[in-house]
């Protein structure tokens, strides 16, 4: 597997950092793709199944990314997950691997997805809430700056003096509060 292949040699030359595949989301029929190449949604076991045969044991973190875009419904539910549900579920199939959970990106919808600005900003708010709640402190807000060719909007960028500004206050507060959880 080239995640183990990678790994011996990462950690060769820095054996002291941990390491991340930096695999996104699972998506929902990972372990039918993987066994039967079918589109057959994965029960919560066949999940966990395939999230631990995902990381091998050279990386102590398991790794997923979410945005709002990316929410869908799982193990055969008709609605998209609640998003601290998913999250516990991840936390918890990555326990099992002796794995800790990294949110590696997240962050927020896109206006042509979403384009109420309130549903937008509940959303990420609901999300880093979630973060917090369950205590994983391993996360990133990814801010990857790019121009949309239809509209020159950036559209995830949070920044000093942007209309995203807030953002960076309200995930200062709440690496407060995660800190405070997670020392008691």
């Amino acid at each position: 597997m080239a995640y183990t292949e990678f790994a011996k040699v990462a950690k060769a030359l820095d054996p002291k950092r941990p390491l991340s595949t930096g695999d996104a989301i699972q998506r929902r029929s990972a372990y039918h793709n993987r066994t039967e190449k079918s589109w057959t949604p994965d029960r919560r076991e066949e999940f966990e199944k395939q999230l631990l045969d995902s990381f091998p044991a050279a990386y102590p973190l398991a790794s997923m990314h979410v945005y709002p875009e990316t929410r869908e419904a799982r193990f055969g539910e008709a609605e998209p997950m609640d998003i601290a549900r998913l999250f516990s579920i991840y936390k918890e199939a990555a326990a099992k691997g002796n794995k800790a959970l990294f949110v590696g990106e997240f962050g927020v919808g896109y206006p042509r997805t979403i384009p109420d600005k309130k549903l937008r900003i509940k959303i990420f708010t609901d999300t880093v809430d979630a973060l917090v709640d369950n205590e994983i402190p391993l996360s990133t807000f990814w801010v990857f700056d790019y121009l949309n060719p239809d509209n020159n909007i950036v559209h995830r960028n949070a920044t000093v003096g942007n209309e995203k500004e807030w953002i960076i206050g309200y995930l200062a507060e709440a690496n407060k509060k995660l800190n405070a959880k997670i020392k008691n």
